[in-house]
């Protein structure tokens, strides 16, 4: 578990480095920069920065002018030996001053979210109230990016709905997404109510906010797969993908709400829409493998039996290939069964593939 946190932190340090914040800030330890730590050898490094206080480290953070945005190949070993040494010392630095530079706005942004990582992993085993506290009281001051992270790590409880509701509202849609995202977790069904909304005035709301719309909404059906309104959901959904081609976070959104709904309805609008490409089509097969396998197994119809060779003609999967060849006995129509006994051969070839056990359950 600290490995996988360890690599977590090193993961989201990279993408704090992407967003290519520049320092303008005082330089400290005697204008030592990352840059200068990333020429030296690796022991040379660490055994510099262990001399320096953890507010010199910080300073080193906020003095960093060698990361931009184009800076790719992510080379600044020095910046990482920074970050690491913050890493070590977790357990001696009190959250009162991690809280304390997580807020002070003189610090660069890279620099307070790195310190906000660092908070969320020396505290994983508790509810972290003091992030919490920190949206309440400072919620208004804070970039969007620093929301996002204390909402994504804080614990919330039914008595936090209205104050995830408050995040939905925002005009950043990142921190919407984020906040509707955390209202599921708490109460799913509040969380629906919301999306609802959104969902029925979809064409003047951003994009993220629709996307998690999507995702509760298809949430909320696999755990209420008797609740009303499916049918309408799947359609909505396919009418957004469709409306919006270009826009790949919509066209992702709906297919992967619709996917995991794991309900046939759903496979066949995502198999049978014109504007989706093949790459979601295979996706959607993919992940319901079980859905298609079940409808061989239930006395399928023509219609259905040719619907499944279409689907593995797009995704031959190896496991179904008994199946839809007993299938396939019972159908009159000479072209689907030609069409049906060339995709099974298809799928025991090498063209086959293995059902993706992720998806069989």
């Amino acid at each position: 578990m600290k490995q996988r946190k360890r690599r977590i932190w090193f993961c989201s340090l990279a993408a704090v480095i992407l967003v290519g914040v520049s320092a303008v800030g005082v330089l400290h330890a005697s204008a030592l920069t990352t840059e200068k730590l990333s020429g030296m050898e690796e022991t040379s490094r660490i055994s510099r920065v262990e001399k320096l206080s953890t507010q010199q480290l910080i300073g080193l953070l906020n003095g960093d002018k060698s990361v931009r945005a184009n800076d790719l190949s992510m080379a600044n070993e020095g910046l990482y030996t920074v970050a690491a040494q913050l890493l070590e010392r977790k357990d001696s630095i009190s959250n009162t001053e991690l809280l304390g530079q997580i807020t002070d706005p003189s610090n660069q942004i890279q620099t307070r979210s790195i310190l906000m990582d660092l908070y969320a992993i020396k505290n994983e085993n508790t509810p972290k109230a003091e992030l919490k506290e920190l949206l309440v009281s400072q919620g208004g001051q804070l970039p969007a990016e620093l929301k996002v992270k204390a909402i994504t790590d804080a614990v919330f409880t039914e008595e936090d709905i209205p104050l995830l509701k408050s995040y939905v509202e925002e005009e950043d849609e990142i921190v919407a997404f984020h906040g509707l995202k955390k209202l599921s977790t708490v109460n799913l069904s509040e969380a629906a109510a919301v999306s609802d909304g959104i969902l029925s005035t979809y064409p003047v709301q951003p994009s993220q906010k629709i996307s998690a719309a999507q995702k509760v909404k298809s949430k909320f059906y696999v755990n209420n797969p008797n609740a009303s309104g499916k049918k309408e959901f799947i359609a909505l959904c396919v009418q957004i993908a469709e409306e919006n081609p270009q826009d790949t976070i919509l066209r992702d959104s709906s297919t992967f709400a619709l996917s995991a709904l794991r309900d046939y309805s759903a496979v066949e609008a995502i198999v049978n829409s014109p504007v989706l490409d093949r790459i979601s089509k295979v996706a959607a097969v993919n992940e319901n493998f079980m859905t298609l396998w079940d409808v061989l197994k239930e006395s399928p119809s023509e219609q259905d039996i040719a619907f499944v060779i279409t689907c593995m003609e797009i995704h031959p999967i190896k496991d179904l290939a008994d199946d839809l060849e007993r299938a396939l006995e019972t159908v009159k129509d000479r072209a689907v069964q030609s069409r049906g006994h060339a995709v099974v051969e298809k799928m025991r070839g090498p063209e086959g593939i293995e059902a993706n056990d992720k998806w069989v359950s």
